[in-house]
């Protein structure tokens, strides 16, 4: 019974060896295809544009609290000890502030970017899966992925002409 089960499964993989020979193979890169595509760009610049005031208003939070530390670290020794503790609670309060608010900036600002990524993705799966059924492939990998192929195979700039002509 044993001998048979080995049997089977070695006819089986041979089996899904010789169907897969029978395949069209096709690799495309898609690292370079989303490294290169003109929407990424512009993409890049609304998100920069979206951020800008809170990066702005970052900047000023860190240079208020630059400067109240830069008053007490000079004049510290100077100052009343009320006068002395209001400022080093001022300072504490203003570096909760901002670390909280700069957490915040960062989390949103990770999550539209990786938002924006997969929207790109899709929309290059999308090109690959068009392409690789007009042409014929039954599979295509990410060419980062083999070892060995044809020039012939690769769609890579196919798929990237195809962002590239929309514009």
């Amino acid at each position: 019974m044993k001998k048979l089960l080995n049997l089977g499964l070695i006819a089986a993989a041979l089996m899904s060896t010789t169907a897969f020979a029978e395949d069209k193979l096709g690799v495309v890169n898609i690292a370079y295809v989303f490294q290169n595509m003109p929407e990424r760009a512009e993409i890049a610049k609304q998100l920069e544009a979206e951020f800008q005031p809170r990066a702005e208003s970052l900047q000023k939070m860190e240079k208020d609290l630059q400067d109240k530390l830069k008053k007490i670290n000079t004049e510290g020794d100077k100052m009343k000890d009320a006068d002395r503790e209001k400022l080093a609670n001022e300072i504490k309060t203003m570096r909760d502030k901002f670390a909280a608010e700069a957490q915040s900036f960062q989390q949103d600002n990770q999550e539209r970017e990786n938002t924006k990524r997969a929207e790109l993705l899709t929309q290059i799966q999308e090109q690959v899966k068009t392409i690789s059924e007009a042409e014929g492939f039954t599979v295509v990998i990410d060419s980062t992925a083999v070892t060995y192929r044809q020039d012939s195979t690769d769609i890579t700039e196919k798929v990237l002409a195809k962002f590239t002509k929309a514009k």
